[in-house]
């Protein structure tokens, strides 16, 4: 893809726009696992089998 957009546009244009096109596919793919780990979190949290269950020491 590169060597085709240095061939029609020039190498200045073409660094720009890897580069563009590659910040936007990491910036994507850290927001959708930072989504997921809290989605997880969350999920863990409400699901643990362990909220019911008391303390050691704990007298209920």
């Amino acid at each position: 893809m590169y060597w085709r957009l240095v061939e029609r546009r020039g190498k200045a244009i073409a660094k720009v726009a890897m580069a563009r096109k590659l910040l936007t596919r990491l910036y994507w793919m850290l927001r959708r696992r930072s989504e997921g780990q809290t989605l997880r979190q969350r999920s863990r949290v409400a699901a643990s089998p362990w909220l019911d269950m008391p303390q050691l020491g704990d007298r209920r």
